[in-house]
Formats: structure tokens, sequence, C-alpha cells
């Protein structure tokens, strides 16, 4: 019996559920190659047999059990429905297999277990029959011999220790990326372990958006009824609005109020005779998936809304805009496209105009900062009158002596006023040039996190414990200098480092992710690469603001302390810890308060 024969209507029930178990596992193989008509003989939706009408795009995907699996969506596509079906299937069909769903946060995951995955299993036999009893929880199922753990990706925590076989992520770009790696360690030890994300795209170059970059890249293409030209099409750059000529980023709501831009009209034109595509997205046969790249290891599936076109025709895509109060949850949420701005990312386009003047070889009244690791990035600039001005890039390695001497020996020319250093990997370097130059022009950096609003972008040390350290709210500040970047504040000297900058000031983006309490926060996080210098030039940035106290401008809440805010998991501070004060101690500096 093969897995898509039907039971003899004769047999009777009590034996056709006990049969159809046998015949999933003696055809697990071949079920998982073909989930999608497991799907539909085996669960339903609303009472009535799954189907995949009108979702045809959604059955390669089912089928797809690559070992690697990066969906970049947009919301309101069905697949939230398709992969708690897909991660319930795999449970019934695979022996002694263990998955795990992860959600971005716990109280997310005890939701959908309640509200998603326990009517499915409800409704199908097969599925409520091979549920252990005594193992059904909200994070926890026992389907036949495979385990299921459903969690959120908030917290460390949340990396539970038992070995998996199969991840499945849903909404990848709101998850803790340090904690996806940390469960992804737990499929180690797997024969063939497997990893699936599903998320709509926030930034480029960033969790899904970077995944489908690097996978084979397939879009569910169509051909045109009238040129049968097959095309990806993109919706940003395709759509006809009647009357509307600008680029379609160049949108706004008010445009919407203008009766001479006749959305209700609006379509998708073909890049070949220019004709209307709307006619062809809802024929099946008109579509199929083809990659960009095959043969790449990950396999990647890119959702636009008009690959469901049965709920997304153009003019409603297009009136969904006046619905989002900015323009990036517009192209996240409705179009699945991610989207730089200048407020989640420095503008490339605007560094490249800044780097305007030549390196300064010695200077007064400066100020310094430097990124610590293997090779130091350090920044300096002066303050103009509603500017910084960038003097001097630099960069020193290891190889060619010890770092003290090689600052010291850089920095002679500059007079400078306060020098900001990153606190660590390097324990040893803060102490040294504290004791070199005094604890009233270093100050050891350590960020600092906590909820929007709590913190202010600094607070110097000035007691026995905190002398010659400053503390800095990560997000906050960095939205403040990025600010400034992006609005032309800024001039860099150019230099043989320009290049290298640009790079490193890209590596860097603002996106929103939820903390332990399911709320949503924004967090820089860094991308693909090396971002030293967007470190070195925040903490020159630093340094001046500390000096010339033009952060907290008339119109912002005045100053409140941030002592004992979290760093990382707890109440932190490098230069208070004994390894420290020793270090200080071995470089004559006094941690003794200066009056």
């Amino acid at each position: 019996m093969d897995a898509a024969t039907e039971l003899p209507p004769e047999i009777l029930p009590e034996y056709q559920d006990f049969l159809t178990r046998i015949a999933d596992r003696v055809n697990s193989g071949a079920i998982l190659a073909d989930l999608p008509n497991w799907l539909v003989r085996n669960t339903k939706l609303r009472g009535k047999p799954w189907s995949f009408k009108d979702h045809e795009f959604q059955i390669a995907i089912a089928r797809d059990q690559s070992p690697q699996k990066a969906v970049k969506k947009c919301s309101q596509m069905g697949l939230t429905e398709l992969e708690i079906r897909l991660c319930l299937a795999y449970c019934r069909v695979s022996n002694g297999r263990a998955l795990m769903y992860v959600l971005p946060y716990n109280k997310l995951a005890t939701k959908i277990a309640k509200s998603r995955f326990d009517p499915v299993i409800e409704g199908s036999t097969s599925l409520s029959n091979s549920l252990t009893p005594g193992a059904n929880s909200a994070d926890f199922k026992r389907i036949g011999d495979s385990l299921l753990y459903i969690t959120g990706a908030e917290t460390v925590t949340s990396a539970i220790s038992a070995p998996i076989d199969r991840i499945i992520v849903d909404e990848r770009d709101f998850c803790r990326e340090r904690v996806l790696g940390i469960l992804n360690s737990r499929m180690r030890h797997a024969d063939n372990p497997m990893r699936d994300d599903f998320s709509t795209p926030t930034i480029g170059n960033f969790g899904i958006s970077a995944a489908y970059e690097k996978s084979d890249q397939k879009r569910y293409t169509v051909k045109c009824l009238h040129c049968n030209k097959v095309q990806a099409p993109s919706f940003i750059d395709q759509v006809v609005i009647p009357g509307y000529d600008k680029p379609f980023k160049e949108l706004e709501k008010e445009d919407f109020t203008f009766h001479r831009y006749e959305f209700e009209k609006s379509y998708v034109r073909c890049i070949r005779c220019g004709k209307e595509l709307d006619t062809s997205f809802p024929i099946a046969q008109q579509r199929q998936w083809i990659a960009a790249f095959p043969g790449r290891a990950v396999s990647g599936y890119a959702v636009k809304p008009y690959d469901l076109y049965k709920y997304n025709q153009t003019p409603k895509i297009l009136l969904q805009y006046s619905d989002y109060s900015n323009q990036q949850d517009y192209f996240n949420f409705v179009l699945g496209e991610e989207l730089d701005t200048k407020e989640n990312k420095v503008d490339d386009s605007v560094v490249a105009k800044c780097f305007t003047g030549m390196q300064t070889e010695s200077a007064d009244d400066c100020y310094v900062g430097i990124d610590v690791g293997k090779t130091l990035h350090i920044f300096i600039l002066v303050p103009l009158t509603g500017k910084k001005k960038v003097i001097r890039i630099e960069k020193i390695r290891i190889g060619d002596g010890p770092f003290k001497q090689q600052i010291v020996a850089l920095l002679k020319p500059y007079n400078f006023r306060r020098l900001i250093i990153d606190a660590g990997p390097d324990i040893s370097l803060p102490p040294a040039l504290i004791a070199e130059y005094g604890p009233e022009r270093v100050q050891a950096c350590t960020y600092v996190k906590g909820k929007v609003g709590s913190l202010t972008f600094y607070e110097v040390g000035d007691t026995e414990e905190t002398i010659g350290t400053v503390k800095a709210a990560r997000t906050k500040g960095f939205d403040h200098m990025v600010k400034q970047i992006n609005h032309e504040q800024y001039e860099f000297c150019r230099g043989v480092h320009e290049k290298e900058v640009r790079f490193h000031m890209q590596q860097i983006a603002r996106k929103e992710e939820y903390n332990e309490e399911g709320e949503k926060v924004p967090r820089w996080v860094k991308l693909d690469s090396d971002d030293h210098y967007f470190h070195a030039c925040f903490y020159a940035h630093l340094a001046a603001e500390i000096d010339e106290g033009m952060f907290l401008a008339a119109d912002e809440v005045a100053p409140v302390s941030i002592t004992g805010v979290s760093v990382g998991a707890a109440n932190h501070n490098p230069l208070a810890s004994s390894e420290m004060k020793q270090a200080m101690a071995m470089f004559g500096v006094s941690t003794a308060r200066r009056r």
C-alpha cells in the first residue's frame, strides 16, 4: 500500500487509522517528498479538507525538503498556516525525529501553540490519534515517535539542550540572532539536519534577506498572456498608476487624496509589451517557480503579494499604503521587500559626498575614538559650528609594535581634549592610556541597553568605582550619530581608508526585535562583515558630545541617571572588576574620586 492509496471503505473505522499509520511509517520517505498530498488527505481548515486552490505557489515550498530553506515573504499569504501543518506532518511521518518551531518570543509561541497548532491536530484524525496525551503542552508535543518543541527566541534560556533534527524559524528577522545561533548548535549531531527560515524582510543584507541572497533565489514567475514573456515582476518598478508619473518610492499618503491619480485602475505592466500582467497572475498554468542560481545549497523563495492574486489585486496592494504609519512597514509587510532608510542605516551616498577634506597632521581641541580588537581603528575629529570634521582616520596593527606606544606616537601632534576607547576585549589598554593621559581625558566605554526612553545618551563615571569610564546608551547614541551623518553634519578626510570606512558604515543597521516581555524594541545589529570604523566614529562622536553638550537640545528630555543599567545579561563595569583594578594599579592609576 503506497502513501497515496485510499483505504477501502469496507475496512472498519477502528482499523483504518492503524493501517494508515503503518502505511505512513512504511512510506515516510515518499510522503516527505510529497507533503502537499499528505496535507490535503489528512488535515482540515474550518472543517473542510485542506486545499491549495488559489494558493498554488505554496505547493513547491511544501514539497521542498532541502537541508536549508529561506522563504522571504510578505504578510497574509497563508504561510504561517502552511509552516505549522508542515511541522506537524514532518513529526507525524518521521520516525524518532525532534523538531523545534521557533517564534520571536515565548508568549507568542504559547499563543500560536494553542490557537494554531492545537486546532490543526484536533481536526486531523491521523495527528490526534498519534498524539501522546501525557506529552501535550503549549511548548512540547510528542507525535508518534517524534518530538516537537515550540519556543521563543528572545532569551538564551530558550536554547534548550535537547538535540534537534530540524528547526523551523517563523519571522526570523524579529528573532534575536544570537539565540538562533545557539539553537542551530542543537543540530550538530543530527544525521540530516534541516533549517527552514520564513520571515518578512526588514533591512538589506540581514536576516531573511541575507539568507535569500545566498540562495538559489527562486521567484514565482508569470508568463504574459499578451506576448508570452516569462518574468519575475518587480512591483516597485512595474506598477502603473494612471496619472502618477513619479518613482514609486516617492509615493506619499497625501497622494491618495488626489483624484487625478487613478489608483483603482492601477496594474503591473509587462516588461516586454507594456500590457497588464494582472490578467495572467491568477492563472496557475501561467505561473512557475524559477531559480536565478540553480544548484546553490540554500533553497530560497521570494513570495510577493500578487502570488496570491485572489486577495491581492494591484489596486488593493496600493491602497494598503495608507494603513501603515511608515514606508518601511509597508515595504516589508505588504510588498515583501527590505528597505534601508536614513533612520535605520548610514546612507552611503551621503557619506560619499562628505569625504571632502584632506587629513590634518596636527590639531588642538580635538576628540579621539578608538575601537579595540586585533587591529585598532581610530577616528580623530574636531567640532565645527553645526558639524563634526574628521581630520584623521587610522589603523594600528599589533605587528607594528605595542598598541600603547603606537597610540602615544600617533597622538603626539594632537592636543586632544577627550579620548574614548572600547572597554574590551583588551582590558589592559584602557588603564595604560588612562595612566598616560589621566582619567579626565581618557574613558573606557561600555555600551548599555534598556527600554526606549529610559536612558540618556551617556553617563561619565565620577565615583571611586567608575572613574575613567563612560556608559553609552547604544541604541539612542547610534540613532543620534547616524542622524547627524545622514543630515550631512559630518565631514570626512580623504585617504587610503575611505573605501573601508564606507564599507564598515554599511555593516550595521537598526531593526526591531522582541524582548523578554514580548515588546518590540529597536536595536542596532551587525550585518555580515566588519563594522570597526563605525564604532571608532561613535567613540569620537561620544567624546565630542560629552564636552560640547550638544546632545540634549532644549526640546529633549532632561538627563536621568543610567547607573546600574544592564550590560548584556548582568550589571557590569569592566573597570570595576578585580582584574581591571589590578591592571590600573600596575599603571599607577588611582581609583579615588577626583574632587
